[in-house]
This record gives C-alpha cells, structure tokens and sequence, in this order.
C-alpha cells in the first residue's frame, strides 16, 4: 500500500477565513460589535473590518488573536 495521500481523502469544505470565525465566535457569545469594541479598546469600526478581512493599516489584529484565542488548561 501506498503511504501517498490524495486530496479526496481530506474534508473539501472551505475554511472560514479569520474574520468569519471571529464574527462566528463573537455571535456565539451573544457580543454585540460595541460590546467587543468596549471590551478590546478599539472602535466599533476596527471590529467590523476585521471581521470582514479589512486588515489594510490595522495595527490591532495582533491584539485580537491574541485576546480572542483560547487559553491552554494548566
């Protein structure tokens, strides 16, 4: 047998881009666009472009994925 894999073999869906999964996540938690802006310091703004992939002069998307991403259980 061949150790080879085809692209058939993995999942086809596309994956959300980084703004959707931030928009995704946010709706999840029942957070209005002001709510994250208040809680992150930015403009209500910033959030909406980052949620629709608007990363042209952001200087916050470190700060995002940073305060968005999951902490590990110690």
């Amino acid at each position: 047998m061949s150790d080879t894999h085809t692209p058939e073999q993995y999942n086809q869906t596309p994956t959300a881009s980084p703004g959707e999964q931030l928009q995704r996540q946010r709706e999840q938690l029942n957070i209005s666009v002001e709510e994250a802006a208040e809680a992150l310091h930015l403009r209500p703004a910033v959030i909406n472009g980052l949620e629709h992939d608007n990363y042209d002069g952001s200087r916050y998307l470190p700060i995002v994925v940073v305060t968005c991403a999951p902490t590990p259980d110690i």
